[in-house]
């Protein structure tokens, strides 16, 4: 009796592994539809590591469509849309994060840059001057004034915001870099 308990133990955990493995391709059973949502933005998760952006923003909508209050799914999407530079498609689902999540810095700082992209820097300043009164003002959110003030052509204000990126404490030096990089662009017109 003491030997089949003991293997019964031992045994367990590989049984489990292997029932694991065998169901590992097969969908997950939620029970609500946060741990569906959750489950499918594990799924997207990992189509976007694989580097299939297009499998990746169908499981972040099927996260959307299971919990429409899931803003880090819109965020997600927004996200991934803009780095492929789907611009237009990027800024609705980075708006449903806003609306759900208006305290998340990130969100409002990706809303930014996606109106920058767009060539709508009035737009995109509007949003900065919003964060700066909400989270204060720092070293990412002056680098993106100073490419707002580039694209309109406005080269004082551009110098004087790459400026305060070089001064600024919590500036990395990748943001140096780049407001170093965009002084010298102007100065060299290249």
């Amino acid at each position: 009796m003491k030997r089949e308990l003991k293997f019964l133990i031992l045994g367990l955990p590989f049984l489990s592994l292997s029932l694991y493995a065998a169901e590992a391709n097969q969908p997950t059973v939620a029970t609500n539809a946060s741990s569906m949502a959750s489950d499918y933005m594990a799924r997207a998760e990992f189509f976007l590591e694989a580097e299939e952006a297009d499998s990746a923003i169908y499981y972040y909508d099927k996260a959307i469509q299971v919990d429409t209050l899931f803003h880090e799914a819109y965020y997600r999407k927004a996200s991934l849309l803009f780095s492929n530079n789907r611009f237009q498609e990027a800024l609705p689902a980075n708006e449903k994060a806003i609306q759900y999540a208006p305290k998340i810095r990130r969100y409002m700082m990706l809303k930014g840059m996606i109106l920058q992209s767009l060539n709508r820097s009035d737009e995109a300043l509007a949003v900065l001057d919003e964060m700066a009164k909400k989270f204060g003002a720092d070293a990412h959110n002056m680098l993106c004034r100073a490419y707002c003030y580039s694209d309109m052509a406005d080269v004082e204000k551009m110098k004087v915001a790459c400026n305060k990126v070089i001064k600024m404490k919590d500036a990395t030096t990748a943001y140096r870099f780049s407001a170093h990089r965009l002084l010298v662009s102007h100065a060299t017109g290249k």
